[in-house]
């Protein structure tokens, strides 16, 4: 689980290596940063030296003044770091994208302190206080300990200041640390819920066959019942079962079910139209239609993503943006800010193995610069995007744009540089931003007299704004894989 804290930062006791997994910071700091206490806890931080290099890594366990990191992250490559390099926690697209996807959550009290468990005995577990409003049955859970465990709520209730909590498809062992709770689900078939196994929408098979016979005619039931299956067949006038099992013509068709003649259906032709089958009685090939065989597979939001070739794929063309510049503003009503340039684009064929997995890291786009300033302000810089086999160095980097020019791109087949802004026809304020390298739309407000909104191409530049109007950021890159 991803862990926070405000302001955590500090600087390399001692010089590390690209090969190295553990830093030393100064001990003075320690307590900024988050506590790693339980399994699967984390924090993304940055190192950067004065030179301007730097690396993301992710922290698994703190103590003291050392920290285990895990190197090379979200795009980024191990590098040699020397004392005194800056050690800063900040939130990453890979920190992003963990919370957003995140199910499971630590219940609380309201002062923020984690609820603890007490075990009772295998099945059973209590938390002080109240707390049955959230621990409801069919309520997923996640019980940390020596060998964790998934389950679900089956009771709970309070009694003597604690509630106490009994568990199902799972057991609760001697070393219960924490629980997390997930989702809640109705009957809980994922965890095994026997008592509703054999329920659909909480109605037995019996009540589901009974509700069903209710809504089908009783002439609909005797095309079910062998029974009476002839006076079904004669209603609809389809001929007799030797007629239906066997057909009279050499096609096997009954010809009292006016499907056409048999030139019609040995032929294909005339108004009957009914193709001729095939030796293995199917349809021949170049009577169907043709079937699509273009596959798309896309991602446009920032944060970190894995594209696992489909089977049977064995070329792959790659199209990827870097982020937007963010737009920039000015105090003066008839003049903007300093525009956003576009994110750098490039595309690349590649030969692939079905199964093969690939990272990209999709760049954020730059923020807008909210500041009214005489002569106008610069926006941020967006974020550069990057595909690469999973676990190696990226093999194509589109860079984001920047305050008034469009970002680089490098790797591929063709490398194209984000759009420089372009003034709008509508106002002299009204400034859009760059095109990304790969031609999409730039980012802008529709109309001077109000707020821009939320519409924008991915990798496309922020538009400047002015004293009535708010700049607007650049978009977040994107990558597109066609097959």
């Amino acid at each position: 689980m991803i862990r926070l804290t405000n302001n955590a930062g500090s600087s390399l006791v001692v010089a590390i290596a690209a090969a190295d997994t553990e830093v030393q910071i100064q001990t003075a700091d320690t307590s900024k940063f988050p506590v790693l206490e339980y399994p699967g806890d984390v924090f993304p931080v940055r190192i950067r030296d004065n030179a301007g290099n730097y690396e993301y890594v992710l922290a698994t366990a703190r103590e003291g003044n050392r920290i285990t990191i895990l190197r090379g992250r979200e795009g980024t490559t191990a590098k040699d770091f020397p004392a005194g390099a800056g050690f800063e926690l900040v939130v990453t697209g890979e920190a992003w994208a963990r919370l957003a996807e995140g199910r499971w959550v630590r219940p609380m009290d309201d002062s923020r302190n984690l609820l603890l468990p007490t075990r009772v005995d295998a099945s059973t577990f209590t938390i002080a206080g109240d707390v049955t409003d959230i621990f409801r049955p069919n309520r997923a859970l996640h019980l940390i300990q020596t060998t964790d465990a998934f389950g679900y709520v089956a009771t709970s209730s309070y009694a003597g200041g604690a509630t106490t909590i009994t568990v199902q498809s799972c057991t609760v062992d001697a070393g219960l640390a924490l629980v997390e709770l997930g989702l809640e689900v109705e009957s809980a078939p994922k965890y095994g819920n026997a008592a509703n196994s054999d329920t659909l929408g909480g109605k037995t098979k019996a009540e589901v066959i009974a509700e069903a016979q209710g809504i089908v005619s009783t002439f609909g039931r005797t095309l079910m019942d062998d029974a009476d299956a002839a006076t079904a067949r004669a209603t609809l006038g389809l001929g007799s079962a030797a007629q239906l099992n066997t057909g009279t013509d050499a096609e096997k068709v009954p010809t009292n079910a006016n499907l056409g003649s048999a030139a019609y259906a040995n032929t294909g032709t005339g108004s009957g139209n009914i193709p001729v089958l095939d030796s293995n009685s199917k349809i021949p090939p170049a009577l169907l239609p043709a079937m699509a065989t273009d596959r798309t597979w896309g991602v446009y939001k920032a944060g970190t993503y894995t594209f696992t070739v489909p089977a049977g794929v064995t070329s792959i063309e790659v199209w990827l943006a870097g982020g937007g510049g963010g737009g920039g503003r000015t105090w003066t009503c008839n003049q903007g800010g300093v525009r956003g340039g576009g994110g750098g684009g490039c595309i690349k064929t590649l030969t692939v193995t079905p199964g093969a997995k690939y990272t990209i890291v999709l760049g954020l786009g730059g923020l807008q610069n909210t500041g009214l300033q005489n002569g106008g302000t610069s926006g941020y810089a967006g974020y550069p995007s990057t595909f690469a086999v999973e676990g190696q160095a990226a093999m194509m980097t589109a860079n984001g744009g920047s305050a008034g020019t469009g970002g680089t791109a490098t790797g591929g087949d063709y490398n194209m540089s984000g759009g420089a802004p372009y003034a709008s026809t509508e106002s002299a304020a009204v400034q859009y931003g760059g095109k990304s390298g790969l031609g999409d739309e730039q980012r802008h407000p529709p109309n001077p007299n109000y707020q821009p909104k939320d519409i924008r191409g991915v990798g496309g530049g922020g538009a400047s704004g002015n004293h009535y109007v708010q700049a607007a950021h650049g978009a977040d890159g994107y990558c597109e894989i066609y097959w």
